[in-house]
């Protein structure tokens, strides 16, 4: 569900440029880094807000002990979310079409979401795609769902995969400001 959103979030960044926004905010006293950290901002709050309902209606309606876990849940999210946007910006950055992004965006999050065991147990997947699972956000978001819901273990057994998480928003995050140029034209195609 997280990387599904991804689509949203670049229909919102390609329709800045589409509009004119992107260039009257750069006119103003903010300068790039600004404006795009607003916006990463507002979108990571949005899909934080989502995650967080997502995760608070299934208590009551699956018997998820969501509260009981709380702290260790909450940590998942911010590592979950902080992923995904950082992924998200890393393809803003070498995407100049949303049609470009949004296609991608969709196929990486079907791909990423079988490989991670969003849609089966990863136990059930080929043997050729155990490596390729490692590379899957959702493995790691899953690992700490299951962890804590399915094998009830205590808080810690998240903290690795969390790591992992935040080393992969690190990575593209990095990726994503050595490609990104604020003098680029992007379309929204739509």
């Amino acid at each position: 569900f997280n990387i599904m959103l991804l689509a949203n979030f670049g229909l919102f960044l390609y329709r800045d440029y589409s509009t004119g926004v992107w260039d009257r905010l750069r006119s103003s006293f903010a300068g790039p880094a600004e404006v795009l950290g607003g916006k990463l901002s507002a979108t990571w709050a949005a899909h934080f807000v989502q995650f967080l309902a997502l995760v608070l209606i299934s208590q009551p309606l699956f018997g998820l002990p969501a509260l009981s876990r709380i702290g260790p849940l909450l940590l998942t999210m911010v590592c979950s979310v902080t992923c995904t946007i950082a992924m998200g910006f890393m393809m803003f950055a070498f995407y100049r079409s949303s049609n470009a992004f949004e296609a991608t965006a969709m196929m990486a999050a079907m791909v990423l979401g079988a490989l991670g065991g969003a849609f089966a147990p990863r136990g059930a997947l080929p043997s050729w795609t155990e490596p390729l699972q490692l590379l899957s956000p959702v493995t790691w978001t899953a690992d700490c769902f299951a962890s804590l819901f399915v094998w009830d273990e205590p808080a810690s057994p998240v903290l690795g995969p969390c790591g992992v998480l935040l080393l992969m928003a690190a990575v593209f995050a990095a990726i994503g400001l050595l490609r990104f140029d604020p003098q680029e034209q992007k379309a929204k195609n739509r």
